[in-house]
């Protein structure tokens, strides 16, 4: 599943823009129950033509996801980011998609 996140104002990005490699941002986090929820993201913004992140959870983990509400994932989304570039503020714009209840995909 995906978490899209876009900022209305250019100076809302406080990530690096990066060359084509850099485009990926993984936290890293202790073997514990946070370990790979919501800690892969990338970095679309130069596509977008806004400042934008994707955040990416898989597995066990989605299906979990799947049964929270959408604030309760951007709250989950917003820590991680908060961890990696303190700072950073609330998307205007976020999208969360939940692939295991689309009627044509099921995960």
């Amino acid at each position: 599943n995906k978490c899209l996140m876009s900022w209305n104002d250019p100076a809302a990005k406080i990530w690096p823009d990066g060359n084509e490699a850099d485009k990926w941002f993984l936290m890293t986090t202790p073997d514990d129950d946070t370990t790979g929820k919501w800690t892969t993201f990338t970095n679309p913004s130069k596509y977008k033509g806004v400042p934008s992140l994707t955040a990416w959870i898989g597995g066990k983990d989605a299906i979990e996801a799947e049964k929270l509400s959408d604030t309760e994932i951007l709250n989950d989304v917003m820590m991680n980011l908060n961890a990696m570039f303190p700072g950073i503020r609330e998307p205007d714009n976020v999208v969360i998609t939940r692939w295991g209840q689309e009627e044509n995909v099921l995960g």
